[in-house]
């Protein structure tokens, strides 16, 4: 269906590798789309977890072993994702997208 074509359009803007500043345990967050699933992992861990949206737009949240995420994409003046913030274990750490 059309609504469904759109969707998968909407989450490709979504992935990409997601550089991370700052202090953390992870260097990256790899942000992929598998079966029309949003999958996201940070850099050290071995497999990816889906990413499931929120009623707010550009946040999702996602579990992990390591515990559960908050992830909000971030766009530019030209509505294009540029970022995302991660907010886990009482912890925000900042990534921008490097492709």
């Amino acid at each position: 269906t059309e609504a469904k074509s759109d969707t998968l359009v909407n989450l490709e803007e979504y992935t990409g590798t997601y550089t991370i500043s700052g202090t953390t345990d992870f260097n990256s967050v790899i942000v992929t789309l598998e079966n029309g699933k949003l999958m996201g992992r940070a850099d050290v861990q071995p497999t990816a977890n889906e990413m499931k949206a929120t009623a707010t737009p550009d946040k999702f949240t996602i579990s992990t072993n390591e515990g559960a995420a908050e992830i909000t994409f971030i766009r530019n003046d030209q509505k294009k994702v540029k970022g995302l913030k991660v907010y886990y274990n009482g912890v925000e750490v900042t990534g921008e997208k490097s492709n």
